[in-house]
Order: structure tokens, then sequence, then C-alpha cells
């Protein structure tokens, strides 16, 4: 079974390596650079605050405010509705589908392959990130630290952006859900729909209790980054825990329930779908 699931994952990463969309995602990489180009030439439309900030102060901003373009769901979306609804609308998998005899290996395989797609997209935006900052920001002693990464706040900082990778994970796996009830144009609006409904409720009790973007503000609060969501300060909302590291695990939990769910509906569905 395992090394089914290894033969098909490189199977569907070769799949998704081939298709052009699927570098929309790798490209989001430049917008590192463009804030560095731009900060360092001192222009007036690049405002951001480095003052003392370290390297991984810097990864952290610049996939805080990736995080929150919701164009980078949109392109997670679109690669995991090509992956599965695309495939199932053109009858592509019909003729896979009876070699394999295993349609829940199938969607696992697809999941596993979009995952590592994204988590290598998301260290080539980390290398970037660092490059830029060495290149571009530490030639001026005054703006930033020139360090890697305070180590007081080091593992605060890994938790952001462990939740922000969770919550890409998270659009991913709504999106191949959707991918086996929807046909690709309605799949793409639906799953940015959804993604956009779990973040802007997380300002609005008790709905932000179920939204994973919910506890991330409130890791950034906690960091003293200044964060709202709809218009109401994350912190007005109560929870029962100020401690970083049990809201980044209710973090985790939130999202692990919902990735989990949209896997056992998507796997449910695409076992009784038509082909």
């Amino acid at each position: 079974m395992i090394h089914a699931l290894a033969t098909m994952t490189q199977v569907e990463l070769h799949k998704i390596s081939r298709r052009v969309d699927s570098y929309l995602l790798i490209l989001m990489s430049f917008l590192p650079v463009f804030f560095a180009v731009g900060i360092h030439s001192g222009s007036d439309n690049f405002i951001v605050n480095l003052a003392g900030a370290t390297c991984l102060d810097w990864i952290q901003i610049m996939l805080i405010m990736l995080h929150q373009v919701f164009v980078f769901y949109m392109v997670v979306a679109i690669i995991s509705t090509r992956t599965l609804s695309s495939e199932i609308d053109d009858h592509s998998l019909a003729l896979y589908v009876p070699r394999v005899n295993n349609r829940g290996l199938i969607y696992g395989a697809k999941s596993l392959a979009l995952f590592i797609w994204i988590a290598a997209s998301l260290v080539a935006f980390f290398a970037v990130s660092t490059a830029t900052y060495y290149a571009f920001l530490t030639t001026d002693a005054t703006l930033t630290s020139r360090d890697f990464a305070d180590t007081s706040r080091l593992s605060q900082q890994l938790a952001v952006l462990a939740s922000v990778g969770l919550f890409l994970m998270l659009s991913l796996s709504l999106a191949l859900c959707l991918s086996t009830y929807l046909r690709p144009l309605p799949c793409i609006g639906s799953a940015v729909l959804v993604m956009a409904i779990l973040s802007f409720s997380s300002g609005y009790a008790p709905m932000a209790y179920a939204s994973p973007q919910f506890y991330l503000g409130r890791m950034l609060d906690l960091l003293g980054n200044e964060i709202s969501s709809g218009g109401q300060p994350l912190m007005s909302i109560p929870l029962f825990t100020d401690d970083f590291m049990i809201v980044f695990l209710l973090c985790c939990g939130v999202s692990l329930a919902w990735m989990t769910l949209s896997a056992v509906l998507g796997v449910v569905k695409f076992r009784s779908r038509d082909l």
C-alpha cells in the first residue's frame, strides 16, 4: 500500500509539474524581492517598519502579507481543482481508476502530491526572502539587525510560520474536497469563498473559535503585531488563555479538524462519484 501510494504520488507530482498554472504559486516568491528592492531604493511607496528586524522577522512579515492577499488562496484553489475536478470533468480519470481500483488511494496520492508542491513552494519563498534580506536590507546598519533570528522569540515565530503553512494546507484540502462535488469553475469560486468566510469570521464571536485565522491573529497580537479582522481587534474576543503555545496548539487543532473533515467528505464523495 505504501509503495503504491509513493508511486502514485510521484505520478501526480509529475502531472502537477507539467502544468503552467502550478508555477504561479512559486512566482509568489518574488513578493519579497519587490518589497526589498523598493525599501532599499528608499521609495515612499514601501513603508514597512524594519527597525532592528531580523531575517526571520522579514520572512514573517512577507508571509503574513502574502497570507492576507487572497489571490494566494485563489492560486491554491486553481492548482487543487486542476488536480482533481478537471480530471473528473474531462473524464481522464475514467481510464485511470479501473487500473488502480482504489479511489481512496488515488485521492490520497493527489492530496500528498499537492502537499509536497505547496511545501516546496514555501521553501522557495523562505529561500528568496532570506536572500533578499541579506542582499538588500542589511546594507544599512540602522535598518535591520543583520541577525537571522532573535532567539528569545524564535519558537513563537516558527509557530506563526507553521500556522500560516497549515492555513495553506487547509485551503488545499477544502479545494480538493469541493473538487469531488463541483465542476472546475464553481469549485474554484466556492473554495475561495469558504476560505474567505473562515478568515473574516475570525473577528466575530462565536464563529471565531472555529476559524484558524482567529488563533493566528491572537498569536500575532501576543507577539506585539498590530492585526485586526473584520474591523474588530482579535484581542477583544475572549479566550480562556493567553499562553502563546496553547493558542498555537488550538490553531493546529482547528486547522487539522477542518482538514480531516474535508478529507473524509472528499473521499466518501469520490468513491461514489460517477466518473
